[in-house]
C-alpha cells in the first residue's frame, strides 16, 4: 500500500498500474502519453504533478479475511477543481473574442497560459481529506489491490479525483456544462431561422416541434444509455405527461387565431431577451 501511495506522490502511472490485481487493464488518465508539443496540455500536468507532490496519506490497519483485506488509507490532497473551472471560465471568454478576431491556435494556446499563471502563481490552495476503504486481494505476485470489488468503480473515480487534484472532476463537470448549454441554446436560432424565411405561426410551430421531438429523442436515448431514468424520475414524468398532451390539444385552436404579424414582433423580442441573458451572464 506504501508503494500504491508512493505511486500517487509521483504522480507514477506504471507504479500506480504496478499495485493492482489487473494492472494492465487499469482505466487512469495516460499520464505519460503528454504530447510534448501541447502547451496546454503540459502546462495542467505540470501543475498536476505539482500538486501530486503535497500529497499526504496515512495507511491504516488492515483486515484480513482469507485472500481478501480491506485497508483504510486517509489522503490529504490538493483541491484544485475550484480554480481549474476558474481557469476555464475566464479562457473561454477571453478565446471567443480572439477566436472572432481570427487568431490561430498559437495565439489561443498562449492566452490560455496567461490565464493558467495568473492565477495559479501565488495562489493558497485547499485541501481536501478523504479516507478510502481500500480492497485488496492475495494474488502469486502478493498483495494487489482488487480490480474486481463490488465498489471498484467507485473506487476507481475516487482515486482519480486524488490523482489529479479534483482537476479531471473540474474537466469533465466543465466540458459537461458547457455542451448542456450548447444544446440548450438551440430554440433562439431555430426561431431566428423561421423568421428570416417568413414561416407562418402554424408552419413556425409545426416544424419546430418536429425538430424539437426529433433532438428529444435523441436525448431520451442517451439519457437512457446512461441510466438516467431512475422509478424516481419515471413517476415525475408520468405525473407531467398528461398536462402536456392537453398544452398541445388546446395550442392547436389557438394557433389559427395568431396574428401574424405580432407574433413575428414576439418572436424578435424572445430572441433579443435570449441575447441578454447570455450577454449577463457572460459578463457576471
Amino acid at each position: 500500500m506504501g508503494q500504491f501511495c508512493k505511486g500517487l506522490q509521483e504522480l507514477d502511472e506504471k507504479a500506480i498500474a504496478q499495485c493492482f490485481e489487473n494492472g494492465d487493464d487499469l482505466e487512469l488518465s495516460d499520464l505519460e502519453d503528454v504530447d510534448s508539443d501541447d502547451a496546454v496540455a503540459q502546462k495542467i500536468m505540470d501543475f498536476m504533478k505539482s500538486c501530486a507532490g503535497q500529497l499526504k496519506y496515512q495507511v491504516g490497519e488492515a483486515t484480513v479475511d482469507g485472500d481478501t483485506a480491506t485497508v483504510p488509507v486517509e489522503f490529504t490532497y490538493v483541491n484544485a477543481g475550484s480554480l481549474m473551472t476558474e481557469i476555464l471560465t475566464e479562457y473561454i471568454s477571453e478565446a471567443w473574442s480572439l477566436a472572432l478576431s481570427g487568431a490561430d491556435d498559437e495565439k489561443l494556446a498562449a492566452a490560455f497560459e496567461e490565464v493558467f499563471d495568473e492565477k495559479t502563481t501565488g495562489a493558497d490552495f485547499p485541501t481536501m481529506t478523504a479516507t478510502l476503504t481500500i480492497p485488496c486481494v492475495q494474488t502469486s505476485d502478493g498483495w494487489k489491490i482488487s480490480s474486481s470489488a463490488d465498489n471498484s468503480e467507485e473506487l476507481s473515480d475516487q482515486l482519480l479525483d486524488i490523482l489529479t487534484s479534483n482537476i479531471y472532476g473540474a474537466l469533465e463537470d466543465f466540458g459537461a456544462g458547457l455542451l448542456g448549454t450548447g444544446i440548450a441554446l438551440d430554440g433562439p436560432p431555430m426561431a431566428a431561422f423561421g423568421l428570416a424565411v417568413g414561416w407562418e405561426p402554424r408552419v413556425f410551430l409545426g416544424t419546430v416541434s418536429v425538430f424539437f421531438m426529433l433532438r428529444g429523442i435523441i436525448t431520451l436515448v442517451l439519457q437512457w444509455w446512461h441510466g438516467f431514468f431512475t422509478p424516481e424520475v419515471l413517476g415525475m414524468a408520468m405525473y407531467g405527461t398528461p398536462g402536456v398532451m392537453l398544452g398541445s390539444l388546446a395550442a392547436f385552436p389557438v394557433v389559427k387565431r395568431i396574428n401574424v404579424l405580432l407574433f413575428r414582433r414576439v418572436l424578435l423580442a424572445i430572441i433579443a431577451i435570449c441575447g441578454v441573458v447570455c450577454l449577463v451572464r457572460s459578463i457576471w
